[in-house]
């Protein structure tokens, strides 16, 4: 049973893993390159890192494995919101078009990085289908000539981030 005080304790050790993965994200999102650095943004909210670390203190609770998956799926977020929503937004053929995609794919290939260091085959494996399911999502959209919504392309991502917290806290779900 969990006293009130390790709650509180939970509570604050989250806090501290939000705000370090909006720095790290910051860091890994915007930098290394001037054309980056002119996209940054204040990063508002972390969506996908806090309901990963929700989900995670449901069972054992180990932020040096979920940080580093937080960002990661953020990234994730932040490659998709350029690659569609972003790009849906330009004329065709406008030059920010390509600076989008390739912005998009740094982002794609910094999330799987970033989230390959702790290790676990599973993490990659259910970030790439996450990637996936969102590329068939707009391809469907396409090609039934329906928009869509920025649910329908981040209900990947939210299960693939509970499903995350589940595995590394091996939160009996």
């Amino acid at each position: 049973m969990m006293r009130p005080n390790d709650t509180m304790s939970l509570q604050s050790e989250i806090e501290q893993d939000i705000t370090a993965a909006k720095e790290l994200l910051k860091e890994h999102a915007f930098s290394g390159h001037r054309l980056l650095k002119d996209q940054a943004k204040d990063i508002e909210g972390l969506p996908l890192a806090t309901l990963l670390f929700v989900t995670a203190s449901l069972g054992t609770y180990r932020s040096e494995e979920l940080r580093p998956v937080a960002v990661g799926l953020e990234l994730l977020r932040l490659a998709a919101e350029k690659h569609y929503r972003e790009m849906a937004n330009l004329n065709a053929g406008d030059n920010l078009q390509n600076l989008f995609l390739v912005t998009a794919d740094f982002y794609y290939a910094q999330a799987i990085t970033i989230a390959a260091t702790v290790r676990k085959g599973f993490v990659v494996e259910h970030m790439v289908k996450a990637i996936a399911e969102i590329a068939g999502v707009e391809a469907a959209g396409q090609k039934h000539d329906k928009p869509v919504t920025v649910s329908d392309e981040n209900a990947g991502l939210f299960r693939t981030a509970v499903e995350l917290g589940t595995l590394l806290s091996t939160t009996p779900l």
